[in-house]
């Protein structure tokens, strides 16, 4: 008691972090996001990293056997990762897992990939992944792993702005397809059309390079200029040069039919609500 006497000011802090922890569950609309903050909260509300029992901790060499025989490279602070994930899942999934079915779908997912490689040259980021996306994958229809990047790139979806070329995009055979151009978008005014595939941005063929890096490509600062080139059926490919902008995705549209108002979400983000607000103002007005 005589530290606390000699510094209230942290006792303070310690009591606040403690009720605003308790009241948490409470406040409406709230997320935090994942950082050192939110895993303090984690520590305070769930006791902790987790510990895994001696069962547990068994099964999770298994795995790691696994990255012995596929990674070029054992690296401990990948195996740690895999083991805070596997916490996570235990402690949090809502329903008890066997811990031997986790590992085995993680196993699974490892060796039953095609590498493009030999077993022992595989970098260990990818072996763990691997068996991440196969575990979560496994526990239900809508659990997934996000590594960094796909996180971040959530995280700029979620809050519906960002710095880019307008165009809703999938992977068609390992290249980059247009699902649509966004209304009043640079993609739209020039004149790029659903369907068209994206093989190179400023010259760099992205075919087979995946999603992520292709986004990583396209996005950027407003005002700053990108060619991509289009595969539009059977025609020749051409260039298209288009010029960056702060693109808004609607996110919630309206409109009314006889006397009654009618409101559609197109995408869950950070600006439903207030498109919501907006839209029954406007149909009220």
């Amino acid at each position: 008691m005589k530290f606390w006497r000699k510094s209230p000011e942290t006792l303070a802090a310690i009591i606040a972090l403690a009720m605003f922890v308790t009241l948490l569950p409470g406040i409406s609309g709230c997320s935090v996001n994942n950082s050192s903050f939110s895993r303090v909260l984690d520590t305070i509300q769930y006791g902790g990293s987790y510990p895994l029992s001696e069962g547990a901790e068994f099964e999770a060499r298994r795995f790691d056997m696994v990255v012995a025989r596929y990674a070029n490279a054992v690296k401990t602070s990948q195996l740690n990762h895999f083991r805070d994930v596997y916490r996570r899942v235990r402690h949090n999934y809502v329903q008890e897992l066997g811990d031997a079915v986790l590992i085995d779908a993680a196993i699974d997912g490892v060796t039953s990939f095609e590498f493009e490689g030999e077993q022992g040259t595989i970098a260990s980021r990818t072996v763990v992944e691997m068996g991440l996306d196969a575990m979560m994958a496994s526990l239900d229809p809508h659990s997934s792993y996000m590594n960094s990047e796909e996180f971040n790139e959530n995280m700029i979806s979620t809050r519906g702005q960002f710095g880019g070329l307008g165009i809703e995009i999938t992977l068609k055979d390992e290249i980059v397809m247009v699902v649509a151009p966004i209304e009043s978008t640079p993609a739209e005014r020039a004149g790029i059309l659903a369907g068209d595939l994206i093989t190179h941005v400023d010259g760099e063929d992205i075919r087979g390079k995946g999603m992520i890096y292709a986004v990583s490509l396209m996005r950027g600062e407003p005002g700053s200029d990108i060619v991509v080139t289009i595969q539009r059926g059977d025609l020749d490919p051409f260039d298209i040069e288009l010029e960056r902008t702060i693109i808004k995705v609607r996110a919630v549209r309206w409109h009314i039919e006889d006397d009654i108002g009618y409101v559609r979400v197109t995408r869950f983000s950070e600006r439903v609500e207030p498109g919501i607000v907006k839209a029954m103002n406007d149909i009220h007005a």
